[in-house]
Order: C-alpha cells, then structure tokens, then sequence
C-alpha cells in the first residue's frame, strides 16, 4: 500500500510538472522540476489529491517564485489569499510561505505562532535541507540531492502553511511583519 501510494504521489508530481512547462521558462524548468519532486515528497496523498492539479501547480510555482532569489541569512516571510485573477490559482486558505535557512526548531516555531494566534493549520509543506547553490545576485542555480556535499551550498526551509482564511488585512500584515516574522528571526539570531 505504501508503495502504491508513493507511485500515486509521483503520478501526482509528474502532472504538475508537465503544467508548469507551460508556465516556466525553459532556462529555470529543469530546476523547478527538481523542487517539485522535493516539495511534495512527504506531503500526504490525500492532501494533494483533495486539491487539483492547477492548483498544486500554482502553490508550487509561487513559493518557488519567492524562494528564488534570497540573500545569505535574510528570513522571509509572504502572507496571502491566492486569486486565479492576481495568483493563476487559488484556495479557499490564507497561505503563509517561508524561505529561510534551514535552522532546528523553525516549523515547531511557526506552528507554535500560528496556534497563538488561534488559526488552525490546514495543509504544511516543509523539507529543511534543502541544498542549493547561487549566484552572485541570490538566484538558486542549483538543486542539490539529498546528502550531497559541497561547502559553497546553502541548507534552506522552505516551508508552506495554509491555515484559515483570513479577509482581515491587518492581521495578515501582522502576521507577515511581527511577531510572526520576529519568531525566525529570533530563532536565527540565536544560531536556532
């Protein structure tokens, strides 16, 4: 059952990639397919199902979009309800995506900020180690395997959350620019 619930994944995954050729340029594709087989690897087959192909389409693609280009260090942190007009998908969740350094105890942190602020989570991706190599402007240039060494590469967290939809703007903004924000920052000043 295992096995054939990995091979419903990767069905999955290879759906979404053949979407995003449509909507990647050709330069970056091999890149985001390699994100896309990383990002969904251990997200539950009844998660992805329950959403459709488009939309696994478009999550991914927006969180790649803000994962792409990052300075050393800087922690990030984007709040937002997905339109098909504004977004080229959607979700009936507010959606809170993460680029940071791969730090321990980061995911315990924003899950421990979210319950406090008294939304549920509905749907979280996240894969720390995720090893990249870029350039001098930031940009990923290179998707790492799993287990790969090399001293010039960055361990990164990228780290999706839908939680529950949110139509007031000032509490996504203070989720985005507070203390939500802070609880990264503060795990990263201390080498967390």
């Amino acid at each position: 059952m295992i096995l054939q619930q990995d091979k419903d994944r990767q069905e999955i995954v290879r759906k979404v990639n053949e979407l995003l050729k449509t909507r990647v340029s050709k330069d970056q594709y091999e890149l985001v397919e390699k994100f896309a087989y990383r990002y969904y690897a251990s997200s539950a087959l009844g998660d992805l199902v329950e959403r459709s192909i488009e939309d696994l389409a478009g999550a991914l693609l927006s969180h790649w979009n803000f994962v792409y280009q990052r300075k050393p260090g800087e922690s990030k942190v984007r709040v937002f309800n997905p339109t098909l007009e504004n977004d080229n998908w959607q979700s009936t969740h507010t959606i809170i995506e993460v680029s940071h350094d791969d730090i321990p105890f980061l995911v315990d942190s924003i899950r421990m900020e979210v319950a406090r602020n008294n939304f549920q989570i509905h749907f979280i991706i996240h894969f720390g180690g995720l090893r990249v190599l870029r350039n001098s402007n930031n940009c990923i240039t290179e998707i790492l395997p799993m287990g790969a060494a090399n001293h010039a590469a960055t361990s990164e967290a990228p780290i999706y959350v839908e939680i529950d939809r949110q139509v007031d703007t000032e509490i996504m903004k203070n989720l985005q620019n507070g203390r939500f924000i802070g609880c990264c920052g503060r795990l990263a000043a201390n080498g967390r």
